[in-house]
């Protein structure tokens, strides 16, 4: 792998860890887990709207795989107890 590979890699996970900061920031001052996954479309679509205009493309993937393993494991939760 070369350097440019690792670096972008890293800047995925760091996008991924982004999100996955705010969400856990965002549970402990809603309490509630079911509207995380409305509630993050207030931060990550301006967000990733910056990240393209700023062209880091590598982190633009993190936080939208970021968002989709949020909004998917909170509709299979969400599914689960509602069923």
């Amino acid at each position: 792998m070369n350097q440019n590979n690792h670096n972008e890699i890293g800047q995925i996970i760091l996008g991924i860890l982004e999100v996955f900061g705010v969400n856990i920031l965002l549970m402990f001052l809603i309490f509630t887990i079911p509207i995380i996954s409305i509630i993050q479309l207030l931060y990550v679509i301006p967000r990733g709207n910056y990240l393209f205009e700023a062209q880091q493309q590598a982190r633009l993937k993190g936080t939208t795989i970021g968002a989709l393993i949020t909004f998917l494991l909170n509709g299979a939760c969400w599914i689960s107890v509602t069923s």
